[in-house]
Order: C-alpha cells, then structure tokens, then sequence
C-alpha cells in the first residue's frame, strides 16, 4: 500500500534504492605524461585501470515512517493522501543508525509518550519489511547492520 502516501517516505525510498542499484565503472587512465588526467570507461577486470569498478555500498540505510493522527487517538501508519488530508496530527520517523530522526511534524495533539510507547516500536517493526525491499532477505537479521537498540527490544518485548 506504498502508492498514494507520504512524500517524505517515498522520496528516500526511492533515493536508497537508486543509490543501492548504482555501480560505479572501471576507469582506465587514458592521458599522455604531464597532460590532465582523462579517464575512460572500460570493461571490468580491465589490466592498468585507475578505478576498479564497484557496487555503492552504503553504510546504514535510513527507514522512513510515516503517521497520521485520525480522531483525536487513532495513528495510521503509512497514510494513504486522503488520510494524510484529514489527519490531525502528522509525523515522519526516520531510524538512521539505530537512532530516531523526526524528520517533519504538522502541529496537533502529540504526546511525547505516544512517540516512546506507540509510534517509535510501530515504526521500529516496520523496518525489516522495508528492509526486504533492498536485500531480499527473510527479515531474521537486522537490516541496518548494527546491534539490537533499545526500541528493538522493547518492541520484541
């Protein structure tokens, strides 16, 4: 249900999957002595190259979440635009480094214990599904490539 919903959201997602498909080429240095460098494009594996072509590796990949506040008690998470349009209260999460980022908030009736208690372990729960989207995996190893943090365990608890 990733099709009408929050633009925060999709534009990282769809950030983090451009720069996890790039590769960058094999350069091979191409100028005379003394002259600038020009650098040509080769085939991988190619003898003398300057640059060794590779896959971007990226060393922690952000997960975004989205709320909506609908009826004064009731978050939706991943809001479609019409609930985003007659929300309340809207948030976007983002877990960079096993750390909370609230990357954009519409004043409303926000609590901070909804964020500790409801929205954090939500979103925190959300982040292997995402993650599959990137490596395919089964969802049994922390996609972010750091150890369990709090809000893990508290949600598994």
């Amino acid at each position: 249900r990733h099709g009408d919903g929050n633009a925060f959201d999709l534009c990282l997602l769809v950030a983090l999957a451009a720069l996890t498909n790039t590769e960058l080429p094999t350069l091979l240095d191409v100028s005379a002595p003394d002259a600038p460098r020009p650098l040509r494009t080769v085939p991988a594996g190619t003898a003398g190259a300057a640059f060794a072509g590779c896959r971007v590796a990226l060393l922690s990949l952000p997960m975004p979440a989205s709320f909506t506040l609908l009826a004064r008690d009731f978050w939706v998470l991943d809001p479609s635009a019409v609930e985003e349009a007659q929300g309340g209260a809207s948030v976007s999460l983002c877990l960079i480094n096993d750390r909370w980022v609230i990357c954009h908030r519409v004043a409303g009736d926000t609590c901070a214990d909804q964020f500790l208690s409801y929205l954090m372990p939500a979103a925190r729960a959300r982040v292997p599904e995402l993650a599959r989207l990137f490596d395919g995996s089964d969802g049994d190893t922390n996609p972010i490539g750091s150890a369990p943090g709090p809000m893990q365990k508290a949600a598994a608890g």
